[in-house]
Protein backbone atom coordinates (compact mmCIF):
# COMPACT_ATOMS: atom_id res chain seq x y z
CA UNK A 1 0.00 0.00 0.00
CA UNK A 2 2.06 2.91 -1.28
CA UNK A 3 1.03 6.25 0.24
CA UNK A 4 2.95 8.08 -2.52
CA UNK A 5 0.64 6.88 -5.30
CA UNK A 6 -1.31 9.72 -6.93
CA UNK A 7 -5.02 9.10 -6.38
CA UNK A 8 -7.62 10.49 -8.78
CA UNK A 9 -10.21 12.14 -6.55
CA UNK A 10 -13.34 11.39 -8.59
CA UNK A 11 -12.48 7.70 -8.88
CA UNK A 12 -11.63 7.48 -5.19
CA UNK A 13 -14.99 9.02 -4.32
CA UNK A 14 -16.79 6.47 -6.48
CA UNK A 15 -14.91 3.68 -4.71
CA UNK A 16 -15.74 5.21 -1.32
CA UNK A 17 -19.43 5.23 -2.24
CA UNK A 18 -19.32 1.56 -3.24
CA UNK A 19 -17.59 0.73 0.03
CA UNK A 20 -20.38 2.37 2.03
CA UNK A 21 -22.47 -0.72 1.36
CA UNK A 22 -22.01 -3.76 3.60
CA UNK A 23 -24.03 -6.41 5.43
CA UNK A 24 -25.32 -3.96 8.01
CA UNK A 25 -26.07 -1.30 5.37
CA UNK A 26 -27.21 -3.12 2.20
CA UNK A 27 -29.31 -0.15 1.05
CA UNK A 28 -28.62 3.56 1.42
CA UNK A 29 -30.15 6.84 0.32
CA UNK A 30 -28.22 9.66 -1.33
CA UNK A 31 -28.48 11.69 1.86
CA UNK A 32 -27.09 8.84 3.96
CA UNK A 33 -24.13 8.38 1.61
CA UNK A 34 -23.51 12.11 1.41
CA UNK A 35 -23.48 12.37 5.21
CA UNK A 36 -21.27 9.32 5.75
CA UNK A 37 -18.61 10.53 3.32
CA UNK A 38 -19.01 14.25 4.04
CA UNK A 39 -19.62 14.87 0.33
CA UNK A 40 -21.77 17.64 -1.11
CA UNK A 41 -25.17 16.24 -2.06
CA UNK A 42 -24.84 17.26 -5.72
CA UNK A 43 -21.40 15.63 -6.02
CA UNK A 44 -22.78 12.48 -4.41
CA UNK A 45 -25.78 12.43 -6.74
CA UNK A 46 -23.64 12.81 -9.86
CA UNK A 47 -21.29 9.95 -8.93
CA UNK A 48 -24.18 7.70 -7.91
CA UNK A 49 -25.98 8.32 -11.19
CA UNK A 50 -22.82 7.33 -13.06
CA UNK A 51 -22.49 4.16 -11.00
CA UNK A 52 -26.15 3.28 -11.64
CA UNK A 53 -25.71 3.86 -15.38
CA UNK A 54 -22.79 1.42 -15.44
CA UNK A 55 -24.50 -1.22 -13.30
CA UNK A 56 -22.39 -0.83 -10.18
CA UNK A 57 -25.37 0.42 -8.19
CA UNK A 58 -29.11 -0.30 -8.41
CA UNK A 59 -31.85 2.22 -7.64
CA UNK A 60 -35.11 1.26 -5.96
CA UNK A 61 -37.58 3.98 -7.07
CA UNK A 62 -40.14 2.98 -4.44
CA UNK A 63 -37.81 3.23 -1.44
CA UNK A 64 -35.61 5.77 -3.24
CA UNK A 65 -32.54 3.91 -2.02
CA UNK A 66 -29.52 2.32 -3.65
CA UNK A 67 -27.80 -1.06 -3.38
CA UNK A 68 -24.87 -2.76 -5.07
CA UNK A 69 -25.52 -3.72 -8.69
CA UNK A 70 -25.59 -7.13 -10.29
CA UNK A 71 -22.35 -6.38 -12.13
CA UNK A 72 -20.49 -7.51 -9.00
CA UNK A 73 -21.74 -11.10 -9.22
CA UNK A 74 -19.64 -12.26 -12.21
CA UNK A 75 -16.71 -10.13 -11.06
CA UNK A 76 -16.81 -11.71 -7.59
CA UNK A 77 -16.81 -15.16 -9.16
CA UNK A 78 -13.83 -14.17 -11.30
CA UNK A 79 -11.87 -12.93 -8.28
CA UNK A 80 -12.71 -16.11 -6.38
CA UNK A 81 -11.57 -18.29 -9.27
CA UNK A 82 -8.38 -16.42 -10.10
CA UNK A 83 -7.14 -15.37 -6.68
CA UNK A 84 -8.85 -16.84 -3.65
CA UNK A 85 -9.17 -20.38 -5.00
CA UNK A 86 -5.48 -20.50 -5.88
CA UNK A 87 -4.45 -19.36 -2.40
CA UNK A 88 -6.89 -21.79 -0.78
CA UNK A 89 -5.49 -24.66 -2.81
CA UNK A 90 -1.95 -23.88 -1.67
CA UNK A 91 -2.78 -23.36 2.00
CA UNK A 92 -5.44 -26.03 2.62
CA UNK A 93 -2.98 -28.91 3.12
CA UNK A 94 -1.31 -26.97 5.92
CA UNK A 95 -4.67 -26.11 7.47
CA UNK A 96 -5.58 -29.82 7.62
CA UNK A 97 -2.26 -30.83 9.13
CA UNK A 98 -2.34 -28.20 11.86
CA UNK A 99 -6.04 -28.63 12.70
CA UNK A 100 -5.82 -32.38 13.16
CA UNK A 101 -2.42 -32.50 14.85
CA UNK A 102 -3.36 -29.97 17.54
CA UNK A 103 -7.18 -30.24 17.59
CA UNK A 104 -7.71 -26.58 16.79
CA UNK A 105 -9.67 -24.73 14.12
CA UNK A 106 -7.24 -23.48 11.48
CA UNK A 107 -8.05 -20.63 9.13
CA UNK A 108 -6.87 -18.79 6.06
CA UNK A 109 -7.79 -15.14 6.33
CA UNK A 110 -7.35 -12.46 3.69
CA UNK A 111 -7.53 -8.75 4.35
CA UNK A 112 -9.05 -5.95 2.30
CA UNK A 113 -9.62 -2.29 3.21
CA UNK A 114 -9.07 -2.79 6.93
CA UNK A 115 -11.35 -5.80 7.09
CA UNK A 116 -10.46 -9.43 7.70
CA UNK A 117 -12.39 -12.13 5.89
CA UNK A 118 -12.12 -15.85 6.58
CA UNK A 119 -11.94 -17.59 3.21
CA UNK A 120 -11.20 -21.13 4.38
CA UNK A 121 -11.58 -23.04 7.65
CA UNK A 122 -10.57 -26.55 8.62
CA UNK A 123 -11.82 -28.12 11.85
CA UNK A 124 -10.23 -31.17 13.52
CA UNK A 125 -11.81 -34.38 12.26
CA UNK A 126 -11.88 -36.18 15.61
CA UNK A 127 -12.99 -33.31 17.82
CA UNK A 128 -16.50 -33.46 19.26
CA UNK A 129 -16.73 -29.68 19.45
CA UNK A 130 -15.66 -27.14 16.83
CA UNK A 131 -15.48 -23.36 16.62
CA UNK A 132 -17.20 -21.87 13.60
CA UNK A 133 -16.45 -18.56 11.90
CA UNK A 134 -18.82 -16.73 9.58
CA UNK A 135 -17.06 -16.73 6.21
CA UNK A 136 -18.35 -13.35 5.02
CA UNK A 137 -18.24 -11.39 8.27
CA UNK A 138 -15.35 -8.96 8.79
CA UNK A 139 -13.52 -9.07 12.13
CA UNK A 140 -12.21 -6.00 14.01
CA UNK A 141 -8.50 -5.33 13.62
CA UNK A 142 -7.89 -4.45 17.27
CA UNK A 143 -9.49 -7.60 18.71
CA UNK A 144 -8.06 -10.40 16.57
CA UNK A 145 -4.61 -11.88 16.08
CA UNK A 146 -4.92 -11.55 12.28
CA UNK A 147 -6.06 -7.95 12.58
CA UNK A 148 -3.04 -6.99 14.63
CA UNK A 149 -0.77 -8.52 12.01
CA UNK A 150 -2.49 -6.44 9.35
CA UNK A 151 -1.89 -3.27 11.37
CA UNK A 152 1.76 -4.18 11.82
CA UNK A 153 2.39 -4.74 8.10
CA UNK A 154 0.32 -1.90 6.68
CA UNK A 155 1.87 1.45 5.81
CA UNK A 156 2.53 4.03 8.53
CA UNK A 157 -0.15 6.44 7.35
CA UNK A 158 -2.91 3.84 7.46
CA UNK A 159 -1.69 2.48 10.80
CA UNK A 160 -1.71 5.95 12.35
CA UNK A 161 -5.18 6.60 11.03
CA UNK A 162 -6.46 3.43 12.68
CA UNK A 163 -4.60 3.95 15.95
CA UNK A 164 -6.17 7.38 16.23
CA UNK A 165 -9.66 5.96 15.63
CA UNK A 166 -9.72 2.53 17.30
CA UNK A 167 -13.09 0.79 17.34
CA UNK A 168 -14.46 1.63 20.85
CA UNK A 169 -16.68 -1.46 21.06
CA UNK A 170 -15.64 -3.89 23.81
CA UNK A 171 -16.58 -7.46 22.93
CA UNK A 172 -15.21 -8.63 26.30
CA UNK A 173 -13.50 -6.90 29.21
CA UNK A 174 -10.17 -7.81 27.57
CA UNK A 175 -10.85 -6.12 24.22
CA UNK A 176 -8.11 -3.61 23.42
CA UNK A 177 -9.54 -0.19 22.66
CA UNK A 178 -6.67 2.10 23.71
CA UNK A 179 -3.78 3.14 21.52
CA UNK A 180 -0.98 2.44 24.02
CA UNK A 181 -2.19 -1.13 24.57
CA UNK A 182 -2.45 -1.80 20.85
CA UNK A 183 1.00 -0.35 20.24
CA UNK A 184 2.40 -2.85 22.78
CA UNK A 185 0.81 -5.65 20.75
CA UNK A 186 2.44 -4.34 17.56
CA UNK A 187 5.84 -4.22 19.28
CA UNK A 188 5.31 -7.84 20.36
CA UNK A 189 4.74 -8.80 16.71
CA UNK A 190 7.92 -7.03 15.66
CA UNK A 191 9.94 -8.96 18.24
CA UNK A 192 8.31 -12.37 17.84
CA UNK A 193 6.97 -12.60 14.27
CA UNK A 194 3.45 -13.63 15.24
CA UNK A 195 0.34 -12.32 16.97
CA UNK A 196 -1.85 -13.65 19.75
CA UNK A 197 -5.34 -12.78 20.96
CA UNK A 198 -6.62 -13.84 24.37
CA UNK A 199 -10.37 -13.61 24.97
CA UNK A 200 -10.54 -10.24 23.24
CA UNK A 201 -13.48 -11.13 21.01
CA UNK A 202 -15.02 -14.05 22.91
CA UNK A 203 -14.68 -15.31 26.48
CA UNK A 204 -12.71 -18.53 26.82
CA UNK A 205 -11.44 -18.35 23.23
CA UNK A 206 -7.94 -17.43 22.04
CA UNK A 207 -6.13 -17.36 18.71
CA UNK A 208 -2.64 -17.26 17.22
CA UNK A 209 -1.78 -15.93 13.75
CA UNK A 210 1.33 -15.85 11.58
CA UNK A 211 1.72 -13.70 8.47
CA UNK A 212 1.51 -15.08 4.95
CA UNK A 213 3.85 -13.38 2.50
CA UNK A 214 4.23 -13.79 -1.24
CA UNK A 215 7.54 -14.23 -3.07
CA UNK A 216 8.10 -10.45 -3.01
CA UNK A 217 7.66 -10.25 0.78
CA UNK A 218 4.26 -8.59 0.41
CA UNK A 219 1.79 -9.34 3.20
CA UNK A 220 -1.22 -11.13 1.71
CA UNK A 221 -3.04 -12.61 4.69
CA UNK A 222 -2.70 -14.83 7.72
CA UNK A 223 -2.63 -18.44 8.81
CA UNK A 224 -4.39 -18.59 12.17
CA UNK A 225 -5.72 -21.03 14.71
CA UNK A 226 -8.55 -20.66 17.19
CA UNK A 227 -9.33 -22.81 20.23
CA UNK A 228 -10.15 -22.67 23.90
CA UNK A 229 -7.65 -20.96 26.18
CA UNK A 230 -6.65 -24.30 27.67
CA UNK A 231 -5.79 -25.82 24.30
CA UNK A 232 -3.92 -22.74 23.09
CA UNK A 233 -1.82 -22.65 26.26
CA UNK A 234 -1.07 -26.37 25.95
CA UNK A 235 0.05 -26.37 22.30
CA UNK A 236 1.30 -22.79 21.98
CA UNK A 237 5.02 -23.50 21.50
CA UNK A 238 4.70 -26.54 19.23
CA UNK A 239 1.88 -25.25 17.04
CA UNK A 240 3.63 -21.93 16.56
CA UNK A 241 6.71 -23.75 15.26
CA UNK A 242 4.59 -25.61 12.70
CA UNK A 243 2.67 -22.48 11.72
CA UNK A 244 5.84 -20.51 11.05
CA UNK A 245 7.28 -23.43 9.10
CA UNK A 246 4.10 -23.61 7.01
CA UNK A 247 4.24 -19.87 6.36
CA UNK A 248 7.84 -20.16 5.10
CA UNK A 249 6.96 -23.08 2.82
CA UNK A 250 3.86 -21.33 1.42
CA UNK A 251 5.97 -18.30 0.54
CA UNK A 252 8.22 -20.41 -1.66
CA UNK A 253 5.36 -21.98 -3.64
Amino acid sequence: MNSNIRVIQSIQRAIDIINCFNQSKPTLSINEISKELSLHINTTRGIINTLVYNGYLRHDPIENKYSLGLVFIPKAELVNTNSVDRIKEIVRTYLYEIANKYEVSSRLQLISRQKIFTVDTVNPENSRYILLTRMDTPFPLNATSSGKLYLYYTNEEEREKYLNNINPIKFTDKTIIHRDELEKELKFIGLNGYSIEKEEIGLGISSIAVPLMDSTDTFIGTLSITATNAIIEKVHKDVLFDMKKASDEIKSL
